[in-house]
């Protein structure tokens, strides 16, 4: 016969896993490009902040037109390129300078769908990565696509950690 009794005790914390866009502080925003004709580029500098309390281990950036528009064709439309800088970007969004060091974080792709890899800075709290999206208009693009206008909607997914079978 078993007689031994002991009391197991367990605490639950509460953590949060957010990332915000710091500029402007939101879950998701839209950048304006253009007009843009082909052969064209546009910049802009945006901030990622991690401002929940735990680091995250897996981002993904989802992103497409809103309206979806043609420029979306994957050889002819308008191609995103992504670069983090190590310290804040400096100059005007148009002409930016990295003082520190800048790393391609994702490469040139159509500007719909999701890409991994985000810089690694805003993966713990309070963690920030200073991003350059660059958006360009390939010079092979058809001559209907000159003076393109549109908005990019953007919105940063993100996991504590993968889950597990218990």
């Amino acid at each position: 016969m078993f007689n031994h009794a002991s009391t197991m005790t367990s605490t639950i914390g509460a953590v949060t896993v957010q990332l915000d866009w710091e500029n402007p502080s939101a879950k998701e925003f839209s950048l304006p490009i253009g007009p843009l004709s082909p052969g064209g580029t546009t910049q802009q500098l945006v901030n990622l902040k991690n401002t929940g309390s735990i680091s995250v281990s897996e981002r993904q950036l989802a992103y497409s037109p809103d309206p979806a528009t043609t420029i979306t064709d994957p050889s002819g439309g308008v191609q995103l390129h992504v670069q983090k800088c190590s310290v804040p970007w400096t100059g005007k969004p148009e002409n930016p300078n990295c003082p520190g060091q800048a790393t391609e974080v994702i490469p040139d792709r159509p500007v719909t769908g999701r890409s991994n890899g985000l810089g690694a800075s805003s993966a713990t709290p309070a963690g920030i990565d200073h991003l350059q999206f660059t958006f360009r208009l390939p010079t092979s693009s058809p001559g209907n696509t000159q003076n393109t206008t549109t908005n990019i909607q953007f919105m940063v997914l993100g996991n504590q950690r993968p889950g597990e079978h218990r």
